[in-house]
């Protein structure tokens, strides 16, 4: 059976979660993440929620939404969506792509992707966004494109890979 409330709030450490979201007539799913790093993986878009989910990453500084599906022309920005807050971290999952639309880095601070379904697009990114690129994307590309860039506007950090997994950018950099 699936947890209608999961209230982490107290929690100082970290929490990781996936919600196998709900929304059924007369139920509401809800997650409450505390002071520390709480990860939350979803595997649809806030679009279809309506108020029958929210989900509030807590007081924590880098708190991480994993989108772990494709993404589709109607999806909403889940760093602007009324049911979602608290989280600056917007990651990729497994299931990632853009075959079909984009995810919208909106609301975000840093936006991160790593082993993905397919070519991956996020849009809306604010100027001073992170990008980390966390693993090899093999033959997969990473398209940021920003609401609020200008020529004189454009400043982003683009980190490959980790301490673990150092990564090649195109040309042969690091």
């Amino acid at each position: 059976s699936k947890a209608m409330m999961v209230d982490a709030s107290a929690a100082t450490g970290n929490v990781t979660a996936t919600l196998a979201l709900n929304t059924e007539v007369g139920k509401v799913q809800e997650y409450k993440g505390g002071s520390g790093v709480d990860t939350i993986t979803i595997g649809t878009n806030a679009s279809g929620w309506g108020d029958k989910v929210k989900i509030d990453g807590g007081n924590g500084s880098a708190d991480v939404l994993v989108a772990n599906y494709a993404a589709a022309g109607t999806d909403v920005a889940l760093g602007n969506a009324a049911n979602v807050k608290g989280f600056e971290v917007l990651r990729l999952g497994a299931a990632a792509t853009s075959a079909a639309g984009s995810y919208d880095a909106s609301g975000f601070s840093t936006v991160q992707a790593g082993l993905v379904a397919g070519n991956v697009a996020f849009t809306g990114a604010a100027t001073g966004l992170t990008l980390d690129v966390l693993t090899n994307t093999t033959d997969k590309t990473v398209t940021v494109t920003g609401a609020n860039y200008t020529a004189t506007n454009t400043a982003m950090t683009v980190n490959l890979g980790s301490g673990v997994n150092v990564i090649a950018a195109a040309g042969g950099s690091t």
